[in-house]
């Protein structure tokens, strides 16, 4: 049932180009550039994590933004 309901989250993450890697209750997203387009790559994520961060409201649940981060 939890995979049918963050379904759309992982669709989500794969418009921004990126890949998204779903554990029980924890979501990672990939992506890869070369070292020339970090910048872009670095802002697609951030823009990709507002919008997470909009669907987790409009389904009344809450990104916890102590772990989420930018390697």
């Amino acid at each position: 049932m939890f995979l049918l309901y963050t379904a759309d989250l992982l669709q989500l993450v794969k418009s921004h180009h990126l890949t998204p890697h779903a554990y029980t209750d924890d979501t990672q997203i990939y992506g890869h550039c070369q070292p020339s387009d970090a910048g872009g790559l670095a802002q697609r994520v951030v823009i990709c994590i507002g919008e997470i961060s909009a669907w987790m409201k409009a389904n009344r649940l809450q990104l916890n933004l102590a772990k989420t981060e930018v390697l």
